[in-house]
């Protein structure tokens, strides 16, 4: 009992000086308070408000545009097109040692090639099928892009050294000239009379293959074979990459490019 006493006598002590430290702290604040009169008028201003100006949204290069309103291309669209859904490819079919090639699922498992710790695709292709884009007013559909090792065999086994495989090829037609084709290796011909004339004008090598410094350009028929990502009705361009910008050298397929850059998701 008379420890209880004890503690709470404590306590009641403690509390009061507590308190007592506080009175006493509070005392030697007001002493040394100072107190200064302002004065103001009401025209006072401290400063102004500027109202800024309305400015409206920067524009893009492509932005004024009768195009503006399609898609601008970017590396997304050149994603690999495999799929589980596709049907196996039976092989050897004659041979009693029954084999069957299976198709990748593309985006959905694996990236685009890697460089510098980034997905890449070439930009070169990307700036053309853009000016494609703005001066035909007409949306280009990308059929093939990048391919994988495996979507690669897939679709046609005998291209094992595809540039299609390290983002350095494109196949495409432009919705609406599908039957003025011709009309779309003239804009091609512009580009690099017009933006790019350090890479040479693009001449007529064969009936139906155009060639400069920086690509190889050919135009497939629609009645030739295609590979299984171009069985369309149409005829469609063929773009290959024969020049590197940013390198200065020339661009070859890279079996280490198409096989050990491509993560897995």
């Amino acid at each position: 009992m008379n420890v209880k006493v004890l503690f709470i006598a404590l306590s009641l002590l403690l509390m009061s000086c507590s308190g007592l430290e506080r009175s006493e702290k509070a005392k030697i604040k007001s002493l040394n308070v100072q107190k200064e009169k302002i004065t103001r008028s009401e025209d006072d201003i401290a400063y102004h408000l500027v109202t800024p100006k309305k400015r409206g949204a920067k524009a893009y290069f492509w932005g004024n545009k009768v195009a503006s309103n399609l898609p601008k291309i970017t590396k997304e669209y050149f994603r690999c097109k495999g799929s589980y859904k596709n049907p196996p490819i039976h092989l050897h079919k004659n041979s009693s040692n029954e084999k069957y090639l299976l198709d990748c699922n593309g985006f959905d498992e694996h990236s685009l090639p890697v460089k510098d710790e980034k997905e890449y695709i070439y930009p070169a292709l990307i700036e053309l099928l853009n000016y494609v884009q703005e001066n035909s007013l007409k949306q280009v559909v990308i059929t093939c892009g990048h391919r994988c090792p495996k979507h690669n065999l897939y679709t046609e086994i005998n291209a094992t050294r595809s540039k299609h495989l390290i983002g350095a090829e494109v196949d495409f037609y432009v919705l609406g000239l599908q039957a003025q084709i011709g009309n779309v290796v003239e804009i091609i011909k512009k580009y690099y009379e017009n933006r790019h004339k350090e890479y040479g004008p693009l001449v007529n090598t064969t009936s139906n293959s155009f060639e400069n410094k920086e690509i190889r350009l050919k135009v497939r028929s629609s009645k030739e074979q295609k590979d299984l990502d171009n069985q369309h009705p149409y005829p469609y361009i063929t773009i290959e990459l024969k020049y590197d910008r940013d390198t200065k050298k020339a661009v070859h397929y890279s079996w280490k490019i198409s096989h050990q850059s491509v993560m897995k998701w």
